[in-house]
């Protein structure tokens, strides 16, 4: 019995930290940058890093741009929870990048996905 409710608790907990793609825009990013590139490119090395670091990536198109996002990959929490996203959008003539991921989890966790984001932001690259 105990185990049971340990893990509906933990459940719960994992479930108030997930979110989809609704709720992550519902809040402010956690990185918001600027690229003279158009989104598609941007998403697209976006996409290419997080494919060669093992992740999952889904691309879903938008009017004026789209976004990469990758689920969170357990059982425990229903399918559509996502642990992290980049939008890409054409505004005023500039690409702006928006990224947002699963709070509670420290910010050292993510330093190497803002620098690939970044890193695909970037004229040069």
């Amino acid at each position: 019995m105990k185990l049971i409710a340990i893990s509906l608790s933990a459940m719960a907990v994992l479930s108030g930290c997930a979110h989809t793609s609704k709720g992550y825009r519902e809040q402010a990013p956690r990185l918001e940058l600027f690229s003279d590139k158009a989104p598609q490119t941007v998403l697209g090395c976006i996409n290419e890093k997080w494919q060669r670091d093992g992740r999952a990536t889904q691309y879903t198109p938008l009017p004026t741009g789209g976004t990469v996002s990758v689920d969170i990959g357990t059982i425990l929490i229903s399918f559509g929870n996502l642990l992290m996203l980049v939008d890409a959008e054409t505004v005023e003539r500039k690409t702006r990048v928006r990224f947002y991921r699963m709070s509670g989890l420290g910010a050292n966790d993510y330093r190497d996905v803002e620098l690939q984001i970044k890193t695909c932001t970037e004229s040069g690259s």
